[in-house]
């Protein structure tokens, strides 16, 4: 396989095989004599109640490169419009005021050279250009923390994979009342 253009792709594809291929659970006993059951950490269950597992380290590599790609691998779809539309939210914000930035800052250039405006006025323009400036790095640092919470909204995903929600939450305990009128 020739990868011409892109080395680093020769490396991606055996790091995803490779972590893709982590075991199912440490602790999975196969019965030889009944093959339905299995114990799992310490616990006989049927093998068709034996939660599925997703890789953590899969999914949050699908995530670091393409944002909301974890999410799909561990088929939580409807967080991915969510990383999408904040991120999306978020670059154009930060693109809108880095442009507004560049105008203010080209037009204190000018001014500061042609000397045509007052210092209350330098100020003015001055002070929109910080304000630009300021807004873009407050929105960088939202988009940044974006990325950051979809990498790891892939990790609990993929971890809480095979959790089990039945509506049986009793876990096998009973609590008993007993009323005594005198």
């Amino acid at each position: 396989m020739r990868f011409s253009g892109r080395p680093w792709l020769a490396l991606f594809l055996p790091l995803c095989a490779a972590l893709a291929q982590q075991p199912v659970s440490r602790h999975l006993i196969l019965h030889d004599t009944d093959t339905a059951r299995v114990t799992l950490e310490g616990t006989t269950r049927e093998l068709s109640s034996v939660p599925e597992e997703r890789s953590t380290g899969l999914a949050m590599l699908l995530s670091a490169v393409v944002p909301g790609a974890g999410q799909i691998y561990t088929e939580r779809y409807v967080s991915v419009p969510i990383i999408w539309g904040f991120g999306w939210y978020f670059g154009k914000t930060v693109s809108d005021n880095h442009r507004s930035y560049r105008d203010y800052a080209d037009r204190f250039t000018r001014e500061v050279a042609a000397d045509t405006l007052t210092i209350l006025q330098l100020n003015d323009v001055k002070r929109i250009r910080d304000f630009y400036r300021d807004q873009r790095d407050r929105f960088a640092v939202y988009l940044g923390v974006t990325y950051l919470l979809n990498i790891v909204d892939a990790y609990v995903g993929a971890a809480l994979y095979g959790f089990d929600v039945s509506p049986d939450l009793s876990g096998g305990a009973q609590i008993r009342y007993r009323l005594r009128i005198r």
